[in-house]
């Protein structure tokens, strides 16, 4: 008796000691910096621009230094300590190996075998006396490949970390919650944006360059990309619906046990709760309906397919009932009745255009992106030209798409095999397959619990496979990390089923385990640093981007100011002073504008110093910067009243007229002085674009331009211009530079050439062309050498009525009037009713200026037809028929625009306007039929 006293005593003694206390500490530490982890990792980073920003890349380092903290803390507390080696940490080492061989430099041997086709479009780089050595990587943008891999090391730390914390139910649903809690507070900010029509994110990043309106995306910066998300957390919703409480254990959840509990397709012992069956049906039916309203058609199918692919998992195995199916269907008519309130007509135009391959094509071009991305494939067929280089690769073999810069393939697989190859994709499958046959494994062979769990993440791969189909969802570090963390939670919850999965339990010393844990918290706290440096730059690059736009657009009003007061100035008399005067004003007024010009390039160059300052590799910015630079010493010897320009300094360096280099540079700084300073940093920049990646081809344009600073080499400009031309060949800057060089070389033809293709792909240079081309031939030879569509009609139109009569815009604006009618024509569906009217009315304008004031009337009436609630159209309809002298027809008009403007002065003098017609009607003899009502008159808007 008193030895077992002593032992209950020694027991008591124990779980009083302050030890045990410790432990318990400890052990809860490790837990908390998991679930840290995972809350930044699932919850934080779609709110951060969806991972897709600077500031998305450091949460997610984070993100892994807390699960790195999470497995110290319970080293701390163990005293034998085993890691489990998984599949996890093959695959990771695999992808880091892929990242690292295209950073590495290799030699030109290795490099032709790699990539064989890489120095054939390359020709300028290393070619002739040129100082930019020999391009060395296979990625053709390393700064953008250090940027994957660092999200690759992020994401592969955070595997395997939760690979070994995932070793309950417990914790496998700790992480299925964050993501519900995740989804649903996505979509309920989506939706009150939608319904408060809020155009503001709220996101920590402005984009400049985005916007969309009428649809769902909360945070992120694309619709595709939020509705993706959402799609692959519905296996976790639909867990959160049909999840069981086990029982006979006091409520408490079990560890993962090789013993089944139940038989195998029937779970038993398991109980829904009619709360958590509300609020699931409440949850799922918020997120279907947050989905259909971003008017995503890839998120919804994918959708669609997870919610059949889970539930009918969740029936096989017993836990969808009768009972439940009835509530999923109450929750989807739910949805049908709030999008019948608020936005059916637009989901069902958008689901539509799926089957429409003609307004898929016209409308978005991702067909032309993948076969594209095919090419491009089939040159770099087995490790790709580097991780996140799409965009610089693809305008290669993309056909123009003037503004619309593709930087993604618009399909997952083909850009990851575009980025990383055959081997790159080859991985991912593999990890992918592995990842869905070990959570079938589970379905098919785990207990209850297991079984809904199984299917969820089961579920949520699926559909996230589906969407990759369509769009480039793997490259949205929230989607990326929230397959990757749900599969290896399908691979860990196998690991006692699957016995075709290799796992290891390893015992690791605790100092090594510290140290190796501690070097790659370290190796991710250094990148986390840069990310974030780079996040606080990131306004300033989006600012410069907007500036650049801004900027383009009053430089072309710059030129149009200047092309006017030429053609006033030939026509003014000196005599007359009232002339003189009113040019001088307008002289004033367009310094004004070049020095607004010029300011707004000061800002812009201040920002983009501000990004490379920070990010030395950022090839963009400093291909922008480089551009600005040469626009800022061109505005600034013009408002200096120099009449040599950048031009005239090229040809006089390359004339072979100086003895030495010494010579060349003191009659340069005598002819630019000051100005010189923004030539040498222009080409500095310039050298740095294409050495961080050579496939800028504005920057190759301005080498071209500024190649004399460094060597008298006569070819180089031609050869960096054919570079220029390899890598951007649809760029409207390089064409454009080109179509200059040529005209400099004496080929007049192929000048020509070049200002055909920019002039009908480039809509930013439209009006430099014609600039050009005004003071040398008419109008309907422009016509002719450019063979213009409708939009480059219209610029020939604009820019020759200044100088021409109308005998002479005859044939240009009958040519366009075709065009106009033609597309009017074309616009025939009920969506497009407003476009086809705003042609109507500009066919009118044109009928009238060729002085066919019945076919006027007629288009007018067609437009009225496509838009009868148009006010201007009415107006016009008005002043046609008492042309026409048709009263009645101007009072049927008159008595619509009296009900919506009474007091308006415009309806006003057109009432007198039609007093004063009857009046003359009513004294002149009287004719049988109107004009305007002829029975013989053509019944139809004539085609020219």
């Amino acid at each position: 008796m008193t030895g077992i006293s002593y032992s209950h005593t020694s027991q008591r003694r124990k779980r009083s000691s302050p030890q045990p206390q410790t432990a318990s500490l400890l052990s809860q530490l490790d837990i908390f910096f998991f679930c840290v982890a995972i809350l930044l990792a699932l919850f934080v980073l779609p709110f951060v621009v969806g991972g897709r920003h600077p500031a998305g890349y450091a949460v997610l380092s984070i993100a892994g230094i807390m699960a790195c903290v999470a497995w110290i803390m319970r080293v701390m507390r163990q005293e034998q300590i085993s890691w489990t080696v998984g599949p996890g940490e093959f695959f990771l080492a695999l992808g880091l190996i892929v990242g690292s061989v295209q950073l590495c430099t290799l030699s030109e041997d290795l490099m032709r075998g790699f990539s064989q086709h890489l120095y054939d479009i390359l020709p300028a780089y290393s070619g002739g006396t040129w100082s930019l050595g020999l391009w060395g990587t296979l990625s053709v943008n390393p700064s953008e490949t250090y940027v994957g891999l660092s999200i690759l090391l992020a994401q592969g730390v955070l595997a395997i970390i939760v690979y070994q914390f995932a070793r309950s139910i417990q914790a496998i649903e700790r992480i299925l919650y964050i993501v519900v809690a995740a989804a649903l507070i996505l979509s309920l900010h989506g939706l009150i944006q939608f319904v408060g029509h809020i155009g503001n994110n709220f996101d920590i990043a402005t984009v400049s360059f985005h916007r969309e309106g009428g649809i769902v995306k909360s945070m992120f910066r694309n619709r595709n990309d939020f509705a993706g998300f959402l799609a692959i957390a519905i296996g976790p919703v639909l867990w959160c619906i049909c999840r069981c409480k086990k029982k006979g254990i006091r409520g408490r959840r079990t560890r993962l046990s090789p013993k089944r509990i139940g038989s195998q397709g029937k779970p038993v012992n398991h109980q829904i709760n009619g709360l958590q069956l509300a609020l699931g049906l409440g949850i799922l039916s918020t997120i279907c309906l947050t989905v259909f309203l971003s008017l995503s058609r890839g998120g919804s199918i994918a959708l669609v397919v997870g919610s059949i692919l889970g539930c009918g998992m969740l029936m096989r195995t017993g836990h969808v009932q009768p009972k439940l199916g009835f509530s999923l269907l109450a929750a989807l008519s739910i949805i049908v009745i709030a999008l019948q309130i608020s936005g059916m007509a637009q989901v069902s135009a958008r689901a539509e255009t799926l089957f429409d391959s003609q307004q898929f094509e016209k409308t978005f071009g991702r067909q032309e992106v993948w076969r594209a991305a095919c090419q491009t494939i089939s040159a770099f067929p087995l490790l790709g030209t580097g991780i996140g280089t799409h965009g610089d690769i693809s305008p290669m073999t993309m056909p123009s798409t003037d503004l619309t810069h593709f930087v993604h393939a618009e399909n997952s697989y083909l850009n990851l095999a575009v980025e990383t190859g055959f081997i790159g994709l080859g991985i991912t499958l593999i990890v992918l397959f592995v990842a869905l046959a070990a959570a079938a494994t589970v379905y098919c062979k785990g207990s209850s619990q297991e079984q809904v769990i199984a299917a969820a993440i089961f579920t949520g791969l699926v559909a996230g496979m589906v969407h990759a189909i369509g769009h480039f969802n793997w490259y949205v570090p929230a989607i990326t990390t929230l397959m990757v963390v749900l599969g290896t939670c399908g691979i860990r919850i196998a690991e006692k089923y699957a016995l075709w999965l290799p796992s290891w339990n390893i015992p690791v010393p605790r100092v090594l385990s510290v140290v190796v844990v501690g070097v790659a918290m370290v190796l991710l706290g250094l990148l986390a640093s840069e990310h974030i440096s780079a996040a606080l730059v990131e306004p300033q690059w989006d600012e410069a981007v907007k500036q650049s736009r801004l900027l383009a657009s009053e430089q072309r009003k710059v030129i149009r100011s200047e092309a006017a007061l030429s053609l006033e100035i030939t026509k003014s008399h000196d005599s007359d002073q009232a002339v003189q005067q009113a040019i001088e004003e307008k002289l004033h007024a367009l310094v004004v504008q070049r020095k607004h010009v010029l300011s707004g390039l000061n800002k812009r160059i201040l920002l983009l110093e501000d990004v490379v300052a920070v990010q030395p590799n950022h090839a963009n910015a400093w291909a922008e910067l480089a551009t600005a630079r040469c626009e800022h010493f061109g505005l600034s010897r013009q408002l200096k009243g120099e009449q040599v320009t950048l031009v005239d300094l090229r040809q006089a360096a390359l004339s072979g007229g100086f003895k030495s280099r010494d010579t060349f540079e003191a009659w340069l700084s005598a002819n630019t002085g000051d100005d010189l300073n923004d030539l040498h940093q222009a080409y500095q920049a310039a050298k740095r674009a294409v050495v961080a990646s050579p496939f800028q081809g504005e920057a190759w344009c301005v080498l071209a331009n500024l190649a004399f600073l460094e060597t008298f080499e006569p070819q180089l400009p031609q050869r960096c211009l054919a570079q220029a031309l390899i890598v951007r060949p649809h760029s409207g800057t390089v064409l454009f530079e080109a179509a200059r060089q040529a005209e400099l070389d004496g080929d007049v033809e192929q000048a020509v050439a070049y200002q055909r293709e920019c002039f009908h792909i480039s809509s930013e240079h439209r009006t430099m062309i014609l600039n050009l081309l005004r003071t040398k031939i008419s109008a309907p030879e422009a016509m002719t050498m450019l063979t213009p569509d409708l939009a480059g009609l219209r610029a020939i139109d604009s820019v020759w009525s200044l100088q021409s009569t109308a005998e002479d815009m005859r044939s240009v604006r009958e040519h366009r009037l075709k065009e106009v009618l033609a597309a009017a024509e074309a616009a025939r569906t009920p969506e497009q009713a407003s476009q086809r009217c705003t042609l109507y009315c500009e066919a009118s304008n044109l009928f009238r200026t060729l002085g066919e004031i019945k076919q006027a009337s007629l288009a007018m009436d067609a437009a009225i037809k496509a838009n009868p609630s148009h006010y201007g159209a009415r107006l016009t309809c008005v002043d046609l028929a008492i042309l026409l002298d048709d009263p009645d027809t101007a009072k049927q008009h008159i008595d619509w625009l009296l009900l919506r403007r009474p007091d308006a002065s415009a309806v006003k003098s057109r009432l007198n306007q039609l007093r004063k017609l009857r009046v003359r009607l009513a004294s002149e003899p009287t004719q049988s039929v109107s004009p305007h009502n002829d029975p013989h008159a053509d019944s139809g808007v004539r085609q020219q």
